[in-house]
């Protein structure tokens, strides 16, 4: 399908296999079978199940008929956003979704937009109420950008992340408490920065042993590894340079490269089937990101997803959001990663590090993993997860925990950045 127009650091939870006195030996490197689970998933819960679940955990006072509305519908709104994005960037001022009343708040700077947010509203079916700010998020998205890239460097060692909050129309600066006059002076001519404390972390990296053994195609959701470590992280997407010579990607966290062992000329792969080197490792601020370039010919395509209902078998990427305000606070999101499938609901659209939370946990070992929304209108790649809260409700956790990810958006940002190859890169669709 087309496009329409328009980290938190905590406690290491790596967990590496080595050997084990008494003869015990992992068989790490099985032949892959394409299309075969390495064992019988249990009876599969479908992703819009899981989304309708999430909001009724998030909005215990939704009927269960509004959770189902809420879940289905935010295809619609995800082209709403993208589209206002793309065609009146200095007049929208990104928004939010109240399930209670299936609304998409919209923040608007001028007359003409708001008229053209209430067009598409109707055009895609989706209830809209506008608000008149002073600021469009394109404009609060350039200041954001400006100061994470000056750092510490420039705004000195207080600085930890900045990022755009579209309920107060501002910039959040996030300062450590000893040196808000610092930065206060050093922002002072920026009528958009607000100064917050750091947001409290309690997220995690994810990483642990454990295989599947899929085979080719590479899929979002799989286990991938490393040589010289035997660290275990979870495929996101795969990606592919834009101008040639065309190269694929598999991309995955950034701290599943950190520590011993790990770094860029590292060989990673899947099951008995070796990827390539990875070539470049990120962790920092919002962004949380590793490639790692396909140079085997076993791994001939892209653009899927691991698909719990039939293993054996794969879906679609059909689409990846291209701007930071498509993704608002309200939405259901779905990890796919090496546990399995988890649902949940955006809280906030810039958490730690300038992050995305959402009020569901991943497990051990899928860091990396892809999240995104599988509604109607195709499956949508949103980010790639860094890490979650302690519990792990595939190991029968209570419900309650939380995750972070970083956003498409901002990792392609980076990537523009970074060199001639991570320029034009982008996730696979299909």
């Amino acid at each position: 399908m087309s496009v329409p127009p328009g980290v938190v650091r905590g406690r290491s939870r790596i967990i590496r296999t080595r050997r084990i006195v008494a003869g015990v030996v992992f068989a790490l490197l099985v032949s892959a079978v394409p299309f075969q689970s390495a064992a019988a998933a249990p009876a599969a819960i479908s992703e819009i199940e899981l989304l309708t679940r999430a909001y009724l955990k998030t909005f215990p006072q939704l009927t269960r008929a509004q959770a189902e509305e809420a879940a289905a519908g935010q295809g619609k709104r995800i082209l709403l956003r993208e589209r206002l994005s793309a065609e009146r960037p200095a007049g929208f001022g990104g928004s939010s979704y109240e399930p209670l009343t299936n609304t998409e708040r919209v923040a608007v700077t001028d007359a003409e937009t708001d008229r053209r947010v209430v067009e598409l509203g109707s055009q895609f079916g989706v209830k809209v109420m506008t608000r008149r700010v002073k600021f469009s998020y394109r404009a609060l998205e350039g200041v954001a950008n400006s100061l994470n890239k000056k750092g510490v460097r420039g705004l000195g060692h207080g600085f930890r992340y900045a990022g755009v909050d579209v309920s107060s129309n501002r910039v959040v600066v996030a300062v450590e408490p000893g040196a808000m006059a610092q930065t206060k002076a050093a922002t002072a001519s920026l009528p958009q920065v607000r100064l917050v404390p750091p947001a409290a972390s309690d997220a995690v990296p994810e990483v642990c042993t454990d295989r599947y053994h899929c085979g080719n195609p590479a899929r979002s959701g799989i286990n991938i590894w490393h040589h010289s470590d035997r660290a275990w992280c979870s495929l996101g997407f795969t990606a592919r340079t834009s101008t040639p010579p065309v190269s694929r990607w598999i991309i995955t966290a950034g701290h599943c490269a950190e520590g011993e062992g790990g770094g860029r000329g590292v060989q990673w792969g899947h099951g008995g089937q070796p990827f390539g080197p990875l070539q470049s490792f990120f962790n920092v601020g919002n962004v949380d990101v590793a490639r790692i370039r396909v140079d085997s010919s076993y791994w001939v395509t892209g653009g899927y997803m691991y698909t719990e209902t039939n293993p054996n078998t794969t879906v679609d990427v059909d689409l990846a959001i291209q701007y930071r305000a498509s993704i608002a606070v309200g939405d259901g999101v779905c990890l796919n990663a090496r546990r399995g499938a988890v649902c949940g609901v955006v809280t906030n659209t810039v958490d730690s590090r300038g992050m995305v939370r959402v009020d569901a946990d991943g497990c051990p070992g899928d860091s990396g993993g892809g999240w995104y929304w599988p509604g109607g209108s195709g499956r949508w790649a949103f980010g790639i997860h860094h890490g979650g809260t302690t519990s792990c409700p595939a190991d029968g956790a209570p419900a309650g925990g939380t995750s972070l990810f970083s956003t498409l958006p901002d990792i392609n940002a980076y990537w523009d950045g970074e060199d001639a190859i991570g320029a034009g890169l982008r996730v696979e669709t299909r």
